[in-house]
């Protein structure tokens, strides 16, 4: 997992032996190694004021980090199972996490203090109940502009709009015709979300309507990571064949498919500038890719992984330099990559 600091100083990876490491993104050097989780660290966020950050692990928990100096702040613990997915609001006074467990909690951050937990779905008892949680791993979690509401999707195919203040569900969605909800990406005002799916295709779902829009770039391929882009138009893909593909949002046609020169090898995760003009994809065999979203012409290779990049890529403060999931941090201007 990687994470940027919002004045994009900084950024997190965290890694599976369980610790995270904090990166300068001016120089790409490393500042700290954080130790805290016994087990694979799976998300990260960072706090709005960039002094610290939470991080959820496959050991069961959520810690928060001193980023000056890298020590444990708090530890909460709450999960059965390992922590999927964190968020942290907008005044950064509550957290949110997802776990495999099947549960969403809700977090005081100063305190630790469990504000809610999530409804967890149990219907072995009557099966004719009304569906009120998830019923299989939470794979992502996200806060709504004002804080006050938060969505969460699972591999069971639901989504399900939260009212933090009452810690109940205002709205279920239930997306039947996918195999499962990976992962999800929520517009900056909270109205739709693009949500990744098992079996191949994206989808932007509408909030207030519950309108659902397939999009087209998952027809060849299984789609493995979404993002919107900032002009609130489009969205921006990696597949697993090495496509990387823009789709118009009202249409859900596909706009733009650029492959990667090694086909078949998939991409994992995918970011945009601030501006929207540049694209940056990691594959699964190591490699990060630069490309020019409205030409469709790919910038540069950075060349610096040994391993899959898995956890994502991010881009720096001012559009450079980019940070990746396997470990590395470089310069956008061409493959400058440092080795760390």
């Amino acid at each position: 997992c990687v994470a940027c600091s919002p004045d994009r100083r900084t950024a997190l990876s965290g890694s599976s032996d369980g610790t995270l490491i904090q990166w300068d993104l001016a120089t790409g050097q490393p500042l700290r190694r954080l130790r805290g989780h016994d087990l694979a660290v799976f998300s990260v966020a960072y706090h709005p004021d960039s002094q610290t950050a939470l991080s959820g692990s496959c050991d069961c928990s959520l810690i928060l980090w001193d980023l000056a100096n890298g020590e444990v702040l708090r530890r909460y613990e709450g999960h059965q199972e390992e922590v999927r997915s964190v968020a942290l609001s907008p005044d950064g006074r509550v957290a949110l996490s997802g776990s495999s467990d099947h549960s969403v909690i809700c977090w005081d951050v100063a305190s630790g203090t469990i504000l809610h937990r999530l409804a967890v779905q149990d219907r072995s008892t009557d099966s004719s109940a009304p569906s009120t949680g998830h019923m299989a791993r939470v794979r992502g979690v996200a806060f709504g502009p004002a804080g006050g509401t938060a969505l969460s999707v699972s591999e069971d195919r639901s989504v399900i709009l939260w009212d933090l203040q009452r810690g109940e569900s205002k709205r279920r969605f239930e997306l039947l015709g996918v195999g499962g909800l990976y992962g999800l990406d929520l517009s900056a005002n909270g109205r739709r979300a693009l949500l990744n799916t098992r079996d191949g295709p994206a989808i932007l779902l509408d909030l207030q309507s519950g309108r659902i829009t397939e999009l087209g770039f998952g027809r060849r391929g299984r789609i493995e990571a979404v993002l919107l882009h900032p002009d609130g138009r489009h969205a921006l893909a990696g597949a697993s064949n090495g496509d990387l593909r823009l789709s118009d949002l009202s249409s859900g046609a596909e706009v733009r498919s650029i492959a990667y020169d090694r086909r078949q090898v998939g991409a994992t995760s995918v970011d945009l500038s601030a501006d929207g003009r540049w694209g940056l994809a990691g594959f699964r065999d190591g490699w990060v890719v630069l490309w020019d979203v409205e030409s469709g012409a790919v910038v540069g290779r950075l060349v610096g992984h040994t391993t899959a990049v898995w956890g994502g890529v991010r881009f720096g403060r001012n559009g450079r330099p980019a940070v990746s999931g396997g470990g590395g941090v470089w310069g956008t201007q061409r493959d400058d990559a440092y080795r760390l």
